[in-house]
């Protein structure tokens, strides 16, 4: 068993990519504890991270830690890797050239998509169905973003207000991004890249899991938080079920 303690100056994002090299080397499970806000996590080999709730305990073959010993006192915070795909090309070149699946671009390096799933298509579309029911927002699949001169993400989903529709590459923070995982994405990757989001200024981030059918708000300068299986995303002026966004699977 491995546990990671979360510093003040750690990134959660990077933490959790440290667990899933863990998992590569064979560990099954890793624990996270926090330092700021007494939390504290349970992420095991091929799942997502689970959070542990605060009267519960983590444990292991023989062992058993009730949280609340444990987390008494305690706080917490987050991590970051992340892999590139090969050669360096310019912003021109990345622009004009149409990549499937689609490519981020940071200084010349691209990072490749995984390529989409049915599921993770149906719920790419479901979300664009639902944004219709808010007239003050347009919801764009994989619309190219960017985030500063050298830097462009494509994020499966950003939501603009339709006051203020930029293209044909935003170039100020639009209303929400949205990350659909695909079962090959690590998750401490694509919270990285909802940190890339929230350095460019979007306050809202959702990351969305069709396989497990689970689903996170991370909002900027907090930890991600899981919403519960019949709760909602929200950001303001929007509210999604995740009923009705699972609905098409």
């Amino acid at each position: 068993m491995c546990i990671e303690i979360l510093s003040p100056e750690d990134r959660i994002s990077v933490i959790f990519g440290k667990c899933e090299d863990y998992h590569e080397w064979g560990i099954e499970t890793v624990r996270i504890i926090g330092a700021e806000d007494p939390r504290a996590w349970e992420f095991r080999k091929g799942s997502r991270p689970v959070e542990v709730p605060l009267i519960g305990s983590l444990t292991a073959p023989g062992i058993s830690i009730a949280l609340s010993n444990l987390l008494s006192g305690l706080e917490l915070s987050r991590y970051d890797k992340r892999m590139a795909a090969a050669a360096l090309v310019s912003v021109e070149e990345y622009l004009s050239t149409t990549y499937k699946p689609a490519c981020d671009y940071v200084d010349g390096v691209l990072f490749q998509k995984p390529m989409p799933t049915l599921n993770h298509s149906r719920i790419q579309g479901r979300f664009s169905q639902l944004i219709l029911s808010f007239p003050d927002f347009e919801a764009n699949p994989e619309l190219t973003v960017q985030i500063r001169p050298g830097k462009y993400l494509v994020p499966d989903v950003a939501i603009q207000r339709r006051g203020y529709i930029q293209g044909p590459y935003p170039i100020e923070p639009v209303h929400v991004c949205i990350e659909i995982l695909s079962p090959e994405d690590r998750i401490g990757a694509i919270f990285t890249k909802c940190e890339d989001y929230h350095a460019w200024g979007v306050e809202t981030t959702w990351v969305v899991d069709p396989e497990t059918r689970r689903a996170w708000e991370y909002r900027k300068g907090q930890l991600p938080t899981e919403v519960p299986q019949t709760g909602s995303l929200t950001a303001p002026g929007i509210s999604i079920s995740l009923p009705d966004l699972f609905s098409v699977l």
